[in-house]
């Protein structure tokens, strides 16, 4: 029944969104606030891949619960929002008084189900794959509602993105014509690890670890350009993975093992990355000769969307992998 309410409401998106509010359930006198939910300047911060600018983003998503009530959803909506944007304003009738915990959710329509910010999930978990749809933001603020007012939330990822780069495709098209060198273009791709499916935008923990296997059809959406540009770093597989630690300084990684194929010039290369480290709004990068050197490679952690321009709280740290 919920999948079914949460599919009628984003079929409405283009009209006036949906709302569910159950204001019956308290008794006291109302207040107003107006609440705007939006993404940090470095969401939009360039990379060499030219992924994880939130350009998808098209719809947003507010729940609150009364902090005393927390299995009770006072008021839930979503909203589209136009392609990109980095803002969005609710006007919430809250009963003054009281304390409620208040969710948001930001991210691309259809590729999450986010009827329940309690359990959010992925549609299609084995669509993830070399897609930056499903780039995602939220944020969990407490407020009481003492009068008419307005207040400000800043979204984050609940995501880590991993990226496996390759640096050897100008070798490969070294001495060879066009035809043969896209022989080598990297496809029928593989990515299997046991990562979390479940996400509370409340409590900000991931959950519902499951082991998967995501085989994406297309190598690559058009944001990582043209392989036979024959960049000295080019990504062949990117992905998002829902992360259980939150993003501070303090934190350790999220360690996870990675197994990983795809196919070369016909051939089958197959990868075992072990005791790979993601963190919550940053990126792992997995860099090396990918096509031609199976042996040597080098996991990064790099802050990327999330650092202060002097770097002051930059966690970036190598760890030498390889079979």
């Amino acid at each position: 029944m919920k999948k079914l309410l949460f599919f009628i409401a984003a079929a409405s998106l283009l009209f006036a969104g949906c709302s569910k509010e159950h204001p019956s359930i308290f008794s006291g006198d109302r207040v107003s606030v107006a609440v705007t939910a939006s993404l940090p300047n470095v969401a939009t911060k360039a990379v060499i891949d030219g992924d994880g600018r939130a350009d998808s983003l098209d719809h947003w998503v507010i729940e609150v619960r009364d902090t005393l009530q927390k299995d009770v959803v006072y008021y839930w909506t979503e909203k589209a929002g136009e392609k990109g944007a980095l803002s969005q304003t609710f006007e919430l009738t809250l009963v003054k008084g009281h304390t409620y915990d208040i969710a948001f959710w930001a991210d691309k329509s259809g590729c999450y189900d986010a009827s329940n910010l309690k359990q959010l999930s992925f549609t299609d978990i084995t669509k993830v794959g070399n897609s930056d749809s499903y780039d995602a933001f939220f944020a969990c603020k407490r407020f009481k509602a003492s009068g008419s007012t307005a207040m400000t939330a800043t979204l984050y990822r609940p995501l880590a993105q991993v990226n496996i780069i390759t640096t050897d495709l100008p070798k490969l098209q070294a001495g060879k014509n066009e035809t043969a060198y896209l022989s080598y273009k990297p496809n029928t791709f593989s990515f299997k690890a046991t990562v979390p499916t479940v996400f509370d935008v409340y409590s900000g923990e991931a959950s519902v670890e499951q082991e998967l296997t995501i085989t994406p059809a297309a190598a690559v959406d058009t944001c990582y350009g043209d392989y036979a540009a024959a960049a000295d770093s080019t990504t062949i597989h990117m992905i998002y993975v829902l992360t259980t630690l939150e993003s501070t300084k303090e934190s350790k990684s999220d360690v996870r093992n990675i197994n990983f194929a795809f196919k070369s010039g016909g051939v089958n290369i197959p990868y075992q990355f072990t005791d790979i480290p993601l963190k919550r709004n940053y990126r792992t990068n997995i860099i090396g000769a990918l096509l031609t050197n199976t042996t040597e490679w080098t996991v990064t952690v790099d802050p990327g969307w999330d650092s202060k321009d002097d770097g002051s709280d930059d966690f970036n740290e190598d760890y030498p992998q390889g079979n």
